[in-house]
């Protein structure tokens, strides 16, 4: 493990800003250093060490916290850009409920290194909603006629703030998908993913 003594004037802005943003997300979002190192996958002992600056704060560490507090890597790490490959700008020029203003908005979604895409299918297993209540203009008797639906997932240590899960119970071939409030882990659930977007294309 890379450690390294500090004083508050050497420390890196990128630690300053997570410091900042851990503070004000922790009392919102009712999490505690034991809590979060559950979520991430790692120790209380490894998250310690980034929030004092004892471990290197690199990018994948950047992007797992970013993720977990939601918040863009670049409010921690202004110079992480060159390390966000499949980071996508999405642009907006109109907004559904006024068509005859354009506004100018732009939301940037990073995608962990780890993610992938996975088509679904008129039989895919929907618990507590429908495809047409989650996606909009999507039919509820989809066939696929009127385009592919699919989803981009990511394990959930690389993503862990998911609001959807998606997971095949062991001995099936369906994948299912939930919202995360109610999934219940099991070791008989496999590839279990976290859901960051669904899209019609």
């Amino acid at each position: 493990m890379n450690t390294k003594r500090s004083t508050s004037d050497t420390t890196p802005i990128a630690v300053k800003n997570l410091r900042r943003i851990w503070e004000a997300k922790k009392s919102d979002m009712k999490f505690t250093q034991v809590t979060a190192a559950q979520e991430l996958g790692w120790s209380q002992g490894l998250i310690s060490h980034y929030l004092n600056n004892i471990t290197d704060l690199g990018p994948l560490a950047t992007i797992k916290f970013a993720n977990f507090l939601g918040v863009d890597p670049r409010d921690i790490d202004p110079e992480i850009v060159d390390d966000l490959p499949k980071t996508k700008g999405h642009h907006f020029k109109y907004i559904a409920n006024d068509m005859t203003k354009v506004i100018s908005k732009t939301i940037d979604i990073v995608y962990p290194e780890d993610s992938f895409m996975v088509e679904l299918t008129a039989d895919t297993i929907w618990k507590k909603t429908t495809i047409g209540q989650l996606v909009k203009g999507v039919p509820e008797n989809f066939s696929g006629t009127i385009g592919t639906l699919a989803a981009r997932v990511a394990p959930l240590k690389s993503y862990p703030k998911a609001k959807w899960i998606v997971y095949t119970p062991k001995g099936e071939k369906l994948l299912h998908i939930t919202p995360r409030s109610d999934y219940k882990p099991s070791k008989t659930h496999t590839k279990v993913f976290g859901v960051l977007l669904f899209a019609l294309l």
